[in-house]
């Protein structure tokens, strides 16, 4: 396809070479016809004429590029012969002569000569072209057929540069300076070319350069962005670290508080039982009054007892610092204990509604369960404290089991959280709380330990409530 091509574009080439080769053989040969028939009174010579018909042939050849249309050009001036000239002899003494003017021209152009030096030559060329080419064939086809032969070729000669020599000085210098002002232009023409070609070189260069300078902005952009990621995943590292210190830290005390706590509890316990025991014994010695007040005391040391005893156990379950294995656990208890830890929170007006479906026990990290429910309900109670205080503020509490997995789902009447922010809810320091109110860390907290147990976690907006949704599978190996 791309030979057949570049043959169609060599062909083209070759008929716009003979269409303009036709053009300038027909124009040049009709203007020579037109110089030939007008003469022109030599200024000095009085009674002569003469024609100029050379200077159109011999620009012609500036144009033409094959040798052989000038003999074109020839025909079509000697169509210009007088009646009592030989149309022949005419095209004979120019054909033959433009054949020479346009080989010794195209060899002048070879030799690089300045404008000038090329004008001076060429004034040179067009006396050699009259007084050896033009001028003695002119005689000789005269002689060939049959005209002047009464003169004597020699004097007939110097007779014919006699009466022509304006014509012969005007043919050269009005040609020779056609050569120069044709040769400036060409020269003109190649230097806008060249400088045409360099622009674009240029413009291509500088396109490159522009797309590499793109290019390489684009991965300068790329790397800023990789650079942001990794920076906002050791922010996110950095943010869960603080965090898993502060709550190993607060395990820590919380186990040492609880473990201290349960002593003295325990004194507590004993002596309540010393009491009741001695109740049987002192009842007969005390009143029914003293005996009512001995029973009530009892009761109010063993219910704080049993109280304080439920606190220290949610406490012990927040605090315990499970490391790698999964211990199947009942999930609606720890929902109870992380509840019993939040009491202090949850106002009077706040319902919390429980919907325990889930009976199977769930292999799960419960250290880690439990910072996750905690830090869910802990919002949930911020959010509906957050709403109007005429309105019910209620937390609903779900459980149950579905393929294979299970489904904890905790919704609040709170105020809905916008579209925009849904997707950025789990973002590490993502918040809507007020400055001094909440990190952002919390649920990208619960996002990453839910993962640890190969689990999910999505929050949407249901109907009238906030709804985070948990599902933990009920088959994962209990060692990971």
């Amino acid at each position: 396809m791309s030979l057949h091509i570049i043959w169609m574009n060599q062909q083209n080439k070759v008929w716009s070479n003979i269409g303009w080769n036709i053009y300038y053989m027909v124009f040049f040969g009709i203007l020579s016809y037109i110089l030939g028939i007008i003469k022109f009174t030599m200024p000095g010579v009085e009674g002569n004429v003469s024609d100029l018909r050379e200077i159109p042939l011999l620009i012609s050849v500036f144009y033409i590029t094959n040798p052989f249309y000038t003999l074109g050009s020839a025909l079509i001036s000697a169509l210009g012969t007088p009646p009592d000239g030989s149309f022949l002899s005419s095209f004979l003494m120019h054909a033959i002569p433009l054949l020479v003017t346009w080989y010794f021209y195209y060899n002048l152009r070879k030799l690089n000569y300045g404008n000038i030096i090329q004008g001076l030559i060429w004034v040179i060329f067009t006396l050699v072209y009259y007084l050896v080419l033009l001028l003695p064939l002119l005689i000789i086809t005269n002689l060939a057929f049959g005209l002047n032969t009464d003169k004597n070729p020699i004097d007939f000669y110097f007779e014919l540069i006699s009466s022509i020599r304006f014509e012969i000085v005007a043919s050269a210098l009005v040609s020779a300076l056609f050569l120069v002002q044709f040769e400036i232009r060409n020269t003109l023409q190649d230097h806008l070319a060249n400088l045409e070609n360099l622009v674009k070189e240029r413009t291509q260069e500088l396109a490159i350069a522009n797309d590499a300078l793109i290019l390489r902005n684009q991965e300068l952009n790329q790397q800023k962005d990789e650079l942001a990621i990794t920076l906002g995943n050791l922010k996110e590292t950095q943010g869960l670290l603080i965090q898993s210190e502060k709550m190993a830290s607060l395990g820590t005390l919380t186990a040492g508080v609880a473990h201290e706590i349960n002593n003295p509890l325990n004194f507590i316990h004993g002596g309540n039982q010393i009491l009741m025991d001695l109740e049987s014994q002192l009842k007969n010695s005390l009143t029914d009054e003293t005996r009512d007040m001995y029973s009530s005391a009892t009761s109010m040391i063993q219910t704080g007892f049993e109280r304080t005893s439920e606190i220290i156990q949610s406490l012990m379950a927040f605090s315990y610092r499970d490391k790698s294995v999964l211990i199947p656990s009942n999930i609606n208890q720890i929902i109870d204990n992380t509840l019993l830890f939040l009491g202090n929170k949850i106002t009077p007006d706040i319902v919390i509604h429980k919907y325990y479906h889930l009976q199977e026990e769930v292999p799960v990290f419960k250290g880690r369960i439990h910072q996750v429910l905690l830090n869910i309900v802990d919002n949930a109670i911020y959010a509906v404290l957050e709403n109007d205080e005429t309105k019910t503020k209620e937390i609903f509490i779900r459980t149950e089991k579905l393929s294979n997995h299970a489904v904890i789902r905790i919704s609040n009447n709170g105020a809905m959280i916008p579209e925009e922010h849904l997707k950025q809810v789990f973002d590490p320091f993502f918040t809507t709380k007020e400055p001094g109110k909440g990190t952002g860390l919390g649920l990208s907290i619960c996002y990453s330990l839910i993962q640890e147990h190969q689990g999910t976690i999505r929050v949407e907006n249901a109907e009238n409530e906030v709804a985070f949704t948990i599902e933990i599978p009920l088959d994962v190996p209990h060692q990971v």
